[in-house]
């Protein structure tokens, strides 16, 4: 798998995911997540460069958003994509991602 497919972490709190968001990227999420869990300051997910997400890789964001909520640790997000709103909308993840009802994510 090339680099540039793979989540960067931008800074020691903050996650950048890679335009494709699939199954074949998935260790690398699952890899830079687990990382990120135990962050004691709030995790910040910039999505401004996804184009493509799948169920599995909700899947994944919605079980780090999950865990951090429950250690009472927060996850932001910065940027915004018609993909991963259109995404989380279909599967009903708004919720659980800590989404606006409306879509809406500021940063």
């Amino acid at each position: 798998m090339s680099r540039k497919s793979a989540p960067k972490s931008k800074s020691r709190n903050e996650i950048r995911l890679a335009a494709e968001c699939t199954l074949a990227q998935a260790p690398d999420l699952k890899s830079v997540l687990v990382r990120m869990a135990s962050r004691i300051a709030s995790v910040t997910i910039d999505v401004e460069a996804t184009q493509r997400v799948d169920a599995g890789s909700l899947q994944l964001l919605c079980a780090f958003v999950r865990d951090r909520k429950s250690q009472g640790r927060s996850v932001a997000w910065k940027g915004s994509t018609l993909v991963l709103e259109e995404a989380a909308r279909r599967l009903d993840l708004h919720g659980l991602l800590g989404f606006a009802s409306d879509g809406a994510r500021r940063q």
